[in-house]
């Protein structure tokens, strides 16, 4: 599938303000490796191990949380110097052909090579997204050394694949309808960014990629009841159907630990209810930026940004790792051409991009920098001030991708 190129950029913006950037990102990244040294790639343990309990047919360990995280410490202990805490399954059977795969080999060999070539996907994306020469090389640099992805390779987790899919998907949007809903159909594997997907389709007006993701939505269901049966399902449901105290126990858990809207209000003392309101409303938002940005915008560019700063600010669950996806939002502000972005718009995105640093909330916390825990509670509304100002920027902006006024 190729990936229309987006335009050229005139790199106007300081290396005074780049190189510093760099630097941080580069002391984001190694923060995030530093967080997984006792652990890493705890997250892939979780496919890993999923994957070797789908092959068994074992879906009774599979939906038992405290039983599968004592599968999954017992086969990775070479690798644990701390047990983690409670790990279970939680991704939909969608998911557990994909973790059958990395299942198959050992984990020594799949972390790295899983890890190594989401990643080249990802920047092959970008490569196809952005034309040879200083604009390319700048975002590329932006991206590998955003201070989420030393997270998401400690974590050993899938962000560069959804990164990949939402870039890939909605770059041939407009040429490639049916396509490009294929290919976002692949963002169900991780649900919590799908969600606004139909929105975006569907207030877009683009009734073939509305039947490609469908398509696509429903092959992979019926691929994942051929391989596996009914079973996996059934037990998945009875999970997440908030009677399983595993669930429950890793929800909270998860809330509390990841950067969410909900994790940022229950880190600054909240209660429950009014963190899960605060969450409603964040999703929400989301989704009526989403509907707004795709209804009346044109140009593809800034509907990637839009995309991913409102799944970023709308999942119900996230965390550092899935930085990236802000991460690459900013790179494709700061790589467009001068005249089609103001310096208001630059600032924002250079924060939008260094937010991972203050994040997830309960690390600064932990800290006992008070200003750090703010400094992270106002991550949520940059994000929703980032989408807002993309889709009231310049006029010129639809005209910066030229495939789009075909």
């Amino acid at each position: 599938m190729t990936v229309p190129p987006l335009p050229g950029a005139d790199l106007h913006t300081s290396s005074i303000v780049y190189l510093p950037m760099l630097c941080l990102g580069l002391l984001g990244f190694g923060l995030g490796l530093i967080f997984y040294r006792n652990a890493p790639g705890s997250d892939l343990m979780v496919f890993h191990t999923a994957g070797r309990l789908a092959e068994l047919g074992d879906y009774a360990t599979l939906a038992d949380g405290s039983r599968f995280t004592e599968l999954l410490v017992k086969t990775h202990q070479a690798w644990l110097r701390v047990p983690p805490g409670l790990h279970p399954w939680v991704y939909p059977p969608t998911m557990l052909p994909f973790a059958m795969m990395i299942g198959a080999f050992p984990f020594g060999f799949i972390y790295p090579v899983m890890i190594a070539a989401s990643l080249i996907v990802l920047l092959s994306c970008m490569a196809r997204c952005w034309p040879t020469g200083s604009a390319r090389d700048l975002a590329i640099l932006l991206v590998v050394l955003s201070p989420g992805t030393g997270w998401c390779i400690g974590a050993g987790q899938v962000s560069f694949i959804a990164a990949s899919i939402i870039l890939a998907g909605l770059a041939v949007l407009r040429r490639r309808g049916l396509a490009a809903g294929l290919v976002l159909s692949l963002l169900t594997l991780k649900p919590q960014f799908a969600l606004l997907v139909p929105v975006a389709l569907v207030c877009g007006g683009n009734r073939r990629a509305c039947i490609g993701f469908t398509l696509g939505a429903a092959a992979l269901l019926a691929l994942s009841v051929a391989m596996l049966g009914a079973d996996p399902w059934l037990s998945w449901i009875h999970f997440i159907s908030g009677t399983d105290a595993h669930f429950a126990a890793w929800q909270e858990t998860g809330r509390y630990s990841g950067q969410s809207m909900d994790a940022h209000l229950l880190v600054l003392g909240f209660s429950s209810r009014i963190a899960g309101v605060g969450q409603l409303i964040a999703s929400l938002a989301a989704a009526g930026i989403v509907g707004w940005s795709f209804a009346t915008i044109l140009d593809t560019r800034r509907r990637m940004i839009v995309f991913m700063v409102a799944a970023t600010l709308g999942a119900p669950h996230i965390s550092n790792y899935d930085a990236v996806l802000s991460a690459l939002a900013a790179a494709l502000v700061l790589t467009s051409p001068r005249q089609v972005r103001g310096p208001g718009i630059t600032i924002v995105a250079i924060l939008v991009w260094s937010s991972a640093l203050v994040n997830p909330p309960f690390v600064m916390k932990a800290l006992g920098i008070p200003a750090l825990a703010i400094l992270s509670a106002a991550t949520p509304p940059l994000l929703f001030l980032f989408a807002i100002m993309t889709i009231i920027a310049r006029s010129e902006l639809p005209a910066t991708i030229g495939y789009d006024r075909a």
